[in-house]
């Protein structure tokens, strides 16, 4: 069911996706300058965080997602697609999300909230199991990895958490989504290896 919403999303999102990604290839925009792009704008966003800007952060967060969606579409519309591509764009997506959720966690601690600190920590932590059995369970070879709560939803949600004031919120829900789809994703690979 999910998995079919998220298809109909994709869907969507190839409107605006296809012409955008065009534009960059026209200009001479590569993929991995798209991911580059994305990663700084994440680190950004960190930083704002640090220091108490959440609107900026949710819009530096916004735009770097954006670019998280395009360096693929750029790679597959330029036939660029390559295992140099997708390893750092997997790398920039973990480095992105260690100093979005670190940054909430250095904003926790100076302001003396232990609370929002450890959900940061937790948070961290729960996303890259996530990622982890991914990638190990791919390693082993399985080709496909299931998931209520990937990488997407979490930016969706700390963004919107970043433009409402509900950072505590956001920070519950990637903990608790996080540590079912650990469970799921482990036990369907579990499953799924001979």
């Amino acid at each position: 069911m999910i998995s079919i919403q998220r298809e109909r999303i994709r869907k969507c999102l190839l409107i605006i996706e296809d012409p955008i990604a065009k534009l960059f290839i026209n200009i001479g925009i590569k993929a991995n300058h798209v991911t580059i792009i994305g990663l700084i704008l994440s680190i950004v966003a960190g930083i704002s965080i640090v220091f108490e800007h959440q609107l900026i952060a949710g819009a530096f967060l916004a735009v770097s997602a954006i670019m998280d969606l395009l360096d693929g579409a750029v790679a597959r519309m330029s036939a660029n697609t390559s295992r140099k591509g997708a390893l750092l764009d997997s790398v920039s997506d973990r480095i992105g999300e260690i100093v979005l959720l670190g940054g909430i966690s250095i904003y926790y601690s100076s302001i003396n909230e232990l609370n929002g600190s450890i959900l940061a920590l937790t948070s961290l932590s729960t996303s890259f199991l996530v990622s982890y059995i991914r990638a190990r369970s791919e390693g082993l070879g399985l080709k496909e990895t299931r998931g209520i709560f990937t990488r997407t939803e979490r930016l969706i949600v700390l963004n919107i958490s970043l433009f409402t004031n509900t950072l505590i919120i956001a920070l519950w829900i990637i903990s608790i989504m996080g540590l079912i789809t650990i469970f799921q994703r482990f036990l369907y690979s579990w499953k799924s290896l001979k």
